[in-house]
């Protein structure tokens, strides 16, 4: 009986006040890039929360990829039940005759790139997105 209330206890404690960013953050919403000097990454979140998340190491160590359901609370983004982040700064709108990010963007025929207008910090590293 005890373990039965523990699990019960410890499940309701891990998806509580979690959000799917589809209800309540939509900014969050859309195809994020970021990089550090050792790696590459690609935050993909769609209308119903689903999530894609890429890592792709440019010191050759190769990719990882995580999926799952996107949750937001006050302080974290969860991907899935596994991969997390602190949200250091929530998305918000930048000035794009400021900003000098760019992010890829395909269009029919090749891939070019788009000044960013949206930013986000996760656990320290600086994502931008283009939704124009």
């Amino acid at each position: 009986m005890c373990k039965k209330y523990f699990l019960f206890v410890l499940l309701i404690s891990l998806f509580a006040c979690k959000k799917q960013v589809d209800k309540e953050r939509p900014e969050f919403i859309g195809t994020w890039f970021g990089h550090t000097t050792d790696n590459y990454y690609k935050l993909e979140i769609d209308e119903n929360s689903n999530v894609k998340y890429t890592e792709y190491s440019l010191l050759g160590g190769g990719t990882s990829t995580h999926h799952g359901v996107a949750r937001a609370n006050n302080n974290a983004l969860k991907i899935g039940r596994f991969r997390g982040f602190k949200i250091n700064e929530y998305p918000h709108e930048i000035d794009t005759a400021n900003s000098n990010n760019l992010v890829p963007y395909p269009d029919m025929f090749s891939m070019t790139s788009k000044k960013a207008n949206w930013k986000m910090v996760l656990s320290l590293i600086n994502f931008y997105k283009a939704d124009y």
